[in-house]
């Protein structure tokens, strides 16, 4: 087997001729930058070790490892990078990152306990019980994992699983046991859906409570359905589902249409 090591106290460098995705804000900036990157290096370096393993098709770095490429830089106890080694040009399909992991991809930034890039689809997924991105509308978190795919720049998803919670620049808070939502071409949050033991919360700290949430980033209304509760420091309103204008702080409890009625218990 062909290994190649590199054993060092200090560290060691190394650049790699690779083809990565790096956050972008529109369809077409998207072209031009995959193209731009087309041979852009990578640089690996590492406090302990590098190896590569050319049967393997695989770069390891281990103690403080860092691999950066243009705006794209990810920092972790221990990384490796994958490619095929039938192919001539040793473009990097995947890379893994453990322990520590911390991720910036243009203006987002990734933290876990691991995290998982496949460049093949543009997605990158972060692992942990503190899994988070950070963006610079607001900042998502899970304690099983955030999913982010990038493979539509017209239309990228976020998917967090585990007590999820999206919390806004401006201090709007919307959690749920999954979220998931959607961007436009500049990166900015369209529509967000939580599910299970949802919550939203507005800046006036009026919340609403039900098992599902989906929330217009666009119009600002939050559309609350099943099992709703309104509350607003003592006062309880019940219903089936609830308009909720995280703008104006105006919400709106409706019926189910079929004999349920809406309650509120109002405290003076």
């Amino acid at each position: 087997m062909k290994v190649l090591n590199f054993l060092s106290r200090h560290f060691a460098l190394f650049a790699l001729p690779l083809i990565m995705s790096s956050g972008l804000s529109s369809t077409a900036q998207a072209q031009d930058q995959k193209a731009e990157t087309q041979n852009a290096p990578v640089t690996i370096e590492a406090s302990d070790f590098l190896e590569w393993d050319q049967n393997k098709g695989l770069y390891l770095a281990e103690g403080d490892a860092i691999a950066v490429q243009r705006d794209m830089r990810i920092s972790a106890d221990r990384l490796e990078a994958q490619y095929d080694p039938e192919q001539a040009g040793r473009e990097i399909n995947l890379m893994t990152a453990t322990g520590n992991v911390y991720f910036i991809d243009g203006d987002n930034t990734a933290t876990g306990a691991r995290l998982v890039y496949d460049l093949v689809s543009s997605t990158y997924s972060v692992f942990g019980k503190n899994a988070k991105v950070t963006s610079p509308r607001g900042i998502m978190t899970a304690t099983k994992k955030i999913v982010y795919d990038e493979s539509n720049p017209a239309k990228g998803k976020i998917n967090g699983i585990g007590k999820a919670n999206y919390t806004a620049d401006d201090g709007r808070v919307i959690s749920g046991d999954e979220i998931i939502a959607f961007t436009n071409e500049a990166g900015d949050l369209q529509t967000l859906d939580a599910i299970g033991n949802a919550y939203v919360r507005t800046v006036d700290n009026q919340t609403a409570t039900g098992d599902k949430v989906n929330y217009d980033f666009n119009t600002s209304i939050a559309i609350v359905t099943g099992n709703v509760e309104l509350i607003e420091g003592q006062n309880v309103m019940r219903g089936s589902r609830a308009e909720v204008d995280l703008d104006s702080g105006v919400s709106r409890l409706l019926s189910d249409g079929q004999g349920g009625r809406v309650t509120g218990i109002m405290v003076q």
